[in-house]
């Protein structure tokens, strides 16, 4: 009984502080794509998406996210070179990667990329909500302490 507590509240804890975040979900696997999506949306208040590493780059090019969440393997260019990319572009960005296989060799690079999250497939929800609250919980509270800052100010 704790267990469901600790995950309705966690659940609602996401929803409280998420609901204003833009995330982008790069997923080649369509029908995942959408399911994530769906999922998603329940938390965040806008969710892009893009097909593979390439799409999402050119999309971060244009718009600023909160979040990004990446599968690994995917054509075009993968989840380490994309993170790597947007790693380069602003090192604290936030990123989560998904993966069907937990390769000690790709997982050691994304480490040291600097990756703030690891989720392998098939997707477990209560994982993935206990990840998505501890990765927006650190972008939730800078965003707090400066707005209790400018209101000090005023």
């Amino acid at each position: 009984m704790k267990k469901n507590y600790n995950i309705v509240s966690t659940d609602r804890t996401l929803k409280e502080i998420a609901f204003d975040m833009n995330i982008l979900l790069v997923e080649d696997d369509l029908i995942l794509q959408e399911q994530l999506k769906i999922f998603l949306t329940r938390f965040f208040g806008r969710v892009d998406t893009a097909d593979h590493g390439k799409e999402a780059l050119d999309k971060y090019e244009k718009k600023q996210y909160d979040l990004i969440i990446t599968d690994l393997t995917m054509p075009f260019m993968d989840g380490i070179a994309l993170a790597e990319q947007i790693k380069l572009r602003n090192e604290s960005q936030q990123i989560i990667v998904l993966s069907a296989h937990s390769e000690n060799d790709k997982l050691i690079k994304l480490i040291n990329i600097g990756v703030d999250g690891f989720l392998l497939k098939p997707i477990d929800v209560k994982l993935v909500i206990k990840q998505l609250s501890k990765t927006c919980q650190a972008l939730y509270d800078p965003r707090c302490l400066n707005t209790s800052i400018s209101s000090l100010k005023r």
